[in-house]
């Protein structure tokens, strides 16, 4: 998986990233894997609270 170019995010470039989705562009990292994880506005308002701009869990944009 090659380093996405307008994105700043490491995952891009990791074999098997730590989460399913990019939390700074929302790209799904893996296609294999579905976003079946439901979250609740708890687990949103904590990636919120680390800068994310979506959740890296199930790929919502967190600004909407």
């Amino acid at each position: 998986m090659a380093s996405k170019p307008n994105c700043r995010n490491y995952n891009h470039g990791k074999q098997n990233p730590p989460v399913a989705f990019c939390p700074s562009c929302g790209e799904k990292f893996m296609s294999h894997v579905k976003a079946h994880k439901t979250c609740d506005a708890q687990t949103h308002a904590f990636d919120r609270k680390n800068r994310s701009l979506f959740c890296s869990n199930c790929g919502k944009d967190l600004n909407k």
